[in-house]
């Protein structure tokens, strides 16, 4: 795992906490009605304006750090990838290729000389 890789992922572990977070601190849109239907509502112009600018700034906060998230998995993906492909490439050596159907054909020779030795057996039987 790259450098690069690790830090994304600790970045999208981060803003993953924090997206969970800022969700849970918003308050429900079912609790204006609620307090109007019990009575607890604040009679002040401040009060109902401070809720309503931390719930903004709570649905900002929240936007933006989704939009950060699917950025950086994204991010993550390519990454990924862009290694995976590297690390295929590199292991595609020439060297190991040759060798490895250098290795095939001895055995496909085995193989033969296997064949010959087993047909000379039957016909010896015979």
């Amino acid at each position: 795992m790259g450098t690069l890789q690790l830090l994304l992922c600790i970045v999208l572990l981060v803003l993953a906490v924090f997206l969970v977070i800022v969700v849970l601190m918003q308050s429900g849109k079912t609790d204006k009605l609620s307090g109007t239907i019990t009575g607890a509502s604040s009679d002040s112009f401040y009060g109902k304006s401070k809720g309503r600018t931390a719930d903004a700034i709570l649905s900002k906060l929240t936007a933006i750090a989704a939009i950060l998230f699917a950025l950086i998995v994204i991010a993550v993906y390519i990454v990924q990838t862009h290694s995976t492909t590297t690390a295929e490439t590199e292991s595609a050596d020439p060297a190991a290729v040759t060798e490895t159907a250098d290795a095939a054909d001895t055995s496909v020779d085995d193989l033969a000389e296997t064949g010959d030795t087993v047909a000379e057996n039957n016909e010896a039987a015979e």
